[in-house]
């Protein structure tokens, strides 16, 4: 019967070990996600101002050319 008790006990050592592991890997997938979740604010943070350089841009690029076409017409 020493046997039985013997594998039980290892059993329930194994089962602990996995418990263990299991938290490990709970800590480290919130971790991760934690960083995610914030790498998507910053993102977010950053479209705004790209979305608004982008708008100026593209006023630049038209002014650009109304003084292109003004300077030709004047040539």
């Amino acid at each position: 019967m020493g046997g039985t008790r013997e594998s039980v006990e290892n059993a329930q050592n194994s089962a602990n070990a996995a418990d263990r592991r299991a938290a490990n890997v709970r800590v480290r997938t919130d971790d991760a996600y934690g960083v995610g979740k914030e790498a998507l604010g910053v993102g977010h943070d950053a479209k705004s101002p790209s979305l608004i350089a982008e708008q100026k841009a593209g006023q630049a690029n038209a002014d650009l050319s109304a003084a292109k076409q003004r300077i030709a017409a004047l040539e």
